[in-house]
This record gives C-alpha cells, structure tokens and sequence, in this order.
C-alpha cells in the first residue's frame, strides 16, 4: 500500500466519518437544548396563569416532564461530550495528513517509505486511543467517572490509582 492508498482509504474515510458523527451528535445536542430551554422557560409564564387558565395545570405538568426527560437524554447520550470527541478526532486525523504531505516535523527526515510507516504508526495509535476510551467509557466498571487528567483529586480514590 502506497502513502496516497492508505491517506484515501484510511484517514480521508475516518476524518469523514468522525466528522459526520461529529455533525449529527452536534445537531442533537442543539436540538435537544433549545427543547429543554424553551420548555424551562414557559413553566413560569403557565405558572402565572394556573388561577387564570385551567388547563394551564396539565400544560405546566407536561413541561416540566418535557424538560426532565430532555435533561436525562442530554446527561444519559452525552451528545456535547461526543461530539467534542469525534471533532477532536478528525482535527488530529487531518493534522497528521497534513503534516506528512507538507514533509513537516515529524515528516521530514525520512525517506518516502519512513514517511509512510510514520504516518500509519501515528494515525492508527490515534484510532486505537479513541477507540481504547469509547471501550473504557462505555463498559468499564468504575467508582467514579473518568477525569480527562487520568488523576484524581479524591484522596479516597487517589490510592487505587
């Protein structure tokens, strides 16, 4: 496999495919926040009319279901923190090709074939570090989250560390 094959077949593919997951978990996110805030905002406003509007009472219920069921949705998908993520991501992918196109450092003081294996290296710790956290993230027991510093403060927890 030549530079161009692996920069087409590989990283072009996952900086586009972070950078959909990136788009979608960005859009939810919004979408998702513009509910919570709007219906947050319209519970004083059908408070006010309770006495006035009898069915100000079931309107002002379900808005405050509405936004409880928007928060957990926001807290339980995480689609801020993904988001984040998948463009973190794409943005060290792209800076990698870049870089090895452009021969910049790390590039540039190998032949064309030491470039190539210094890119694949580099790209694919990338991946396998990505993919290693969404694993760690997703199905590792833990006592408490996970801290991007990878220490914690907790003296309590401090020792198991």
């Amino acid at each position: 496999m030549n530079a161009e094959q692996y920069l087409k077949d590989r990283i072009d593919e996952r900086i586009h495919w972070y950078d959909d997951l990136s788009e979608r978990n960005l859009t939810w996110y919004k979408r998702l926040r513009v509910v919570e805030v709007a219906c947050a905002a319209l519970i004083p406003l059908f408070a006010g009319l309770v006495f006035v509007f009898g069915a100000a009472a079931i309107i002002l219920g379900v808005l405050g279901i509405v936004v409880a069921v928007t928060a957990g949705v926001l807290g339980l998908y995480q689609f801020q923190q993904r988001w984040l993520e998948c463009r973190s991501i794409s943005e060290a992918l792209r800076r990698e090709k870049y870089l090895c196109l452009t021969q910049s450092a790390p590039y540039d003081g190998a032949d064309q074939r030491g470039h190539l294996r210094l890119l694949v290296q580099r790209v694919e710790n990338l991946i396998v570090k990505e993919n290693s956290a969404w694993v760690e993230d997703r199905f590792a027991p833990r006592l408490e989250p996970r801290r991007r510093t990878g220490h914690s403060t907790d003296p309590q927890y401090a020792a198991a560390e």
